[in-house]
This record gives structure tokens, sequence and C-alpha cells, in this order.
């Protein structure tokens, strides 16, 4: 939804107001397309993975303080695994998606060589 802060104004100030909006909300959808792209190993999955492990390594010794200190020390090893697990994972998982992005487009510039290849020897 687009607002205006005063409707009183030429159609060029109204109008550039509305472009204004509408190229801040293209430039943030393509933003957010291109952070999911698995071509750069999609970041904003490793953002959520490594920012979930942040979470539990505060929170889960911050929940244990409050009821003990044996709770604490529970807390502090759950939370550091959670990091350790959730930081290893995404970043495994990014590498994996940029691997396979690598061996398609090594397979697709490949593809034309094995093309001329294959029809002649085939038929022969």
């Amino acid at each position: 939804m687009v607002q205006v802060p005063h409707v009183y104004g030429t159609k060029q100030d109204i109008a550039k107001v509305v472009r204004s909006v509408y190229v801040n909300q293209v430039t943030w959808q393509l933003t957010k397309i291109v952070g999911a792209l698995d071509l750069v190993g999609n970041p904003i999955s490793l953002m959520a993975s490594v920012g979930t492990g942040v979470k539990d390594f505060f929170y889960e010794p911050s929940q244990g303080l409050i009821q003990s200190p044996m709770a604490f020390g529970r807390g502090v090893a759950k939370g550091t695994l959670s990091l350790m697990s959730h930081t290893t994972s995404g970043a495994l998982s990014a590498v994996g998606r940029i691997t396979k992005t690598v061996k398609v487009v090594r397979g697709v510039r490949e593809m034309p060589q094995m093309a001329q290849i294959a029809p002649s020897s085939s038929f022969r």
C-alpha cells in the first residue's frame, strides 16, 4: 500500500513518491530472490541456520540459569552443541549447493562436446 503524507502536490510529486515505493519494493524482492539462489549457496538459509544456533547459544544457558547451577551447565552444553551443529550444517549445506551448481554448469559446458561425438559414433 502506498501512503502519501499529504495529497497536495503536483502530479510529478505524487508520481515520484509512488515510483519510489515501487522501486524500493522491487529492489527488496530481488535481494530476497538472489539471496535464496542455490547458485551462491543460498545465503539466506545459511544465515537462518547460524542464527538459530546463536539464539540457542544464549537462550539455553539463560533458561538454565533461572533454574539451577546444574541446569545452567546443561544449558551451556546444549547451546554450544546447537551453535556448532547449526553452523556446521549450514556451512556444509551451502558448500554442497555451490558444488552442485559448479557440477551442473560444468556439465552444461561439456554437453556440446558430447553432442558432437555421439551422433557420428553411434551410426558407424
